[in-house]
C-alpha cells in the first residue's frame, strides 16, 4: 500500500504507506539519488491503477473521505543538481 491524499486545499498531503509502500518509494528516491550524484536531472512516476499504473493506491482513511480530501493518482518525483535547481528558480538563492 502507497497511498496519497489530498486535502481540498491542497496544503495538507497525506500519505499512508506499509512496509511494501515504503520501501517502492524509498526505491524510486534512491533511483534519484543516483542519478542526481552523476549530476544527471531525472524524473520518476508513480500511478494509481486507475491511471495506468499499479504503484498507488486508492484508499484513504474515514475521516478524510468525509472531509473532502482527494485521491493522488499521480506521484511525479523529481531529482534535481544544483544547477539545474538555480536556473529553474527553486533553490533558495534564485533570483
Amino acid at each position: 500500500m502507497l497511498s496519497i491524499v489530498a486535502e481540498q486545499s491542497g496544503d495538507v498531503v497525506y500519505l499512508h504507506a506499509d512496509l511494501a509502500g515504503l520501501e517502492a518509494l524509498e526505491k524510486a528516491i534512491s533511483s534519484l539519488r543516483q542519478r542526481v550524484e552523476k549530476g544527471e536531472c531525472e524524473d520518476s512516476h508513480l500511478f494509481s491503477e486507475s491511471w495506468g499504473g499499479a504503484e498507488l493506491t486508492e484508499s484513504m482513511l474515514l475521516q478524510e473521505q468525509s472531509s473532502g480530501c482527494r485521491q493522488v493518482h499521480h506521484l511525479k518525483l523529481y531529482g534535481w543538481t544544483q544547477d539545474w535547481a538555480h536556473k529553474h528558480g527553486l533553490s533558495k538563492d534564485a533570483p
